[in-house]
């Protein structure tokens, strides 16, 4: 979360696309949020059965597919990709005495998930390219 980090591109070839760029930038984000799912798995003293995700980058399915294939585990993704005016949406109709609780508004809402199934033979790739200090 440095802002003042930079990054790079290395072994660039003549062959590289666009596409292999856009890849490579998805791949960096899901790297750093397979990283804090595993620290937050060394708090809880086990890992997560699955994992699930909302936000703007998981309307991209590639990024979701990336993200459980370096998790080796599903990834489940809302529908509702606008996180933050759901929540408001829920919290504003708690207040307002329109259900008796978070829990209860959410559930009124009945948002569909779509899973994402993970490629093992991609995870081990993964598993290769993490550098020693990550717990594998």
């Amino acid at each position: 979360w440095d802002t003042g980090r930079r990054a790079g591109f290395a072994g660039i070839g003549l062959d590289h696309t666009r596409a292999d760029f856009a890849r490579a930038v998805l791949e960096g984000v899901a790297a750093d949020v397979a990283r804090c799912v595993q620290i937050l798995e060394q708090f809880m003293h086990e890992p997560f059965r699955e994992v699930r995700c909302a936000g703007g980058l998981t309307r991209i399915r590639l990024y979701n597919q990336i993200l459980a294939d370096m998790l080796g585990r599903p990834v489940v993704r809302a529908q509702v990709h606008e996180a933050t005016g759901l929540g408001a949406w829920i919290s504003a109709a708690v207040t307002l005495g329109l259900y008796m609780s978070h829990e209860e508004a959410f559930a009124a809402l009945r948002i569909p998930y779509e899973g994402f199934e993970p490629n093992m033979e991609n995870h081990a790739v993964y598993r290769k390219r993490q550098k020693p200090s990550e717990p594998q």
